[in-house]
């Protein structure tokens, strides 16, 4: 011990017994202690401190760089619903965003469909039909109703074959510009009368109207019998001559658009006509129908129905051939 009272050998208090002078004590493992979760709302109290991005101050959250939540939408508070969305385009037919049950696309046969093309190409481009029409019409007055009217056998004959070819004359024409107007050129007055593949045009007509030349004479023929044979038999004839005329009625537009000759374009018409025939039937009928209304406004209505049968002809014929695109 030191004067002053001082014990070198005696032990630092605030060193743990048993530690030599000098030497450091030993560390001793503090219990693991779990963290504490911070009250609801208070979050790291601590972060206020804090500085830099992302940081709030405590019990708030930091709102993320660059993101904006989008505004709730706007809801009729009167009670309403919100608007349905839109149905999705295309879809099975009869389901929201597709066709109706019914539907027939415009490229497919259908009656409709044949009448509706022939009036908008006939509405886009109207004046060199009408004239067309109004010259159609004066040749078959001209030519036909003095060989109708007249007395002599002869000349009534040779009127009838005069009006015959002029009306195949002119038909050359419709027909033309009808193919052309399905192929998308326009109608011009000039196409009317250029004429092509007459003479094939010629003979067609021709070989057409043979079988019902034929008809007329045995019916001529049984009426000399007369009774109910003569009747049953002109029936029958005339039956057999409307059938011919259907199935030949794409004749033409065979001889103008694929240059045949004229024995192949019949041929070629009874075939096709032959796969199309209920929706073909179903056309003329509509077209008897639109003949008989012209009839009944003193042949004015003939300035639209005959363009329009001559172009529904060409795009049905164009539709169940195939062959070429449709404009």
């Amino acid at each position: 011990m030191t004067s002053g009272g001082h014990d070198p050998n005696r032990q630092n208090p605030a060193e743990p017994a048993g530690t030599a002078p000098g030497e450091q004590p030993p560390q001793y493992q503090q219990p693991y202690q779990p963290p504490q979760d911070p009250a609801y709302g208070q979050q790291y109290a601590n972060a206020g401190n804090e500085s830099g991005p992302g940081w709030a101050p405590a019990g708030e959250y930091a709102e993320p760089q660059g993101y904006r939540p989008a505004p709730p939408p706007a809801y009729d508070m009167s009670g309403g619903y919100p608007p349905a969305p839109p149905p999705p385009p295309g879809g099975p037919a009869g389901y929201p965003g597709g066709p109706g049950y019914g539907y027939v696309p415009p490229n497919q046969f259908s009656v409709s469909n044949a009448i509706g093309y022939a009036w908008n190409k006939f509405k886009a481009n109207p004046w060199p039909w009408v004239v067309a029409t109004f010259v159609f019409l004066l040749a078959q007055v001209i030519f036909g109703v003095p060989g109708r009217n007249s007395d002599s056998t002869e000349l009534g004959t040779v009127a009838g074959i005069v009006s015959a070819v002029v009306g195949v004359l002119l038909t050359n024409g419709f027909v033309h510009s009808a193919l052309s107007e399905v192929n998308g050129a326009r109608a011009e007055i000039g196409s009317f009368y250029r004429f092509r593949h007459f003479g094939q045009f010629l003979l067609a007509a021709f070989l057409m109207a043979l079988p019902v030349i034929v008809a007329g004479v045995i019916f001529a023929v049984s009426l000399l019998a007369s009774g109910p044979l003569a009747v049953v038999l002109g029936l029958l004839l005339g039956l057999a001559a409307i059938a011919l005329t259907f199935l030949f009625q794409w004749t033409y537009y065979f001889i103008m658009d694929r240059n045949m000759d004229a024995v192949t374009g019949l041929r070629s018409s009874v075939n096709a006509v032959r796969t199309n025939v209920g929706g073909m039937v179903l056309l003329w009928l509509a077209f008897a129908g639109l003949y008989l209304l012209s009839v009944l406004t003193c042949g004015l209505g003939f300035f639209i129905t005959l363009p329009l049968f001559f172009l529904a002809s060409a795009w049905a014929y164009r539709v169940t051939t195939g062959g070429g695109q449709i404009a």
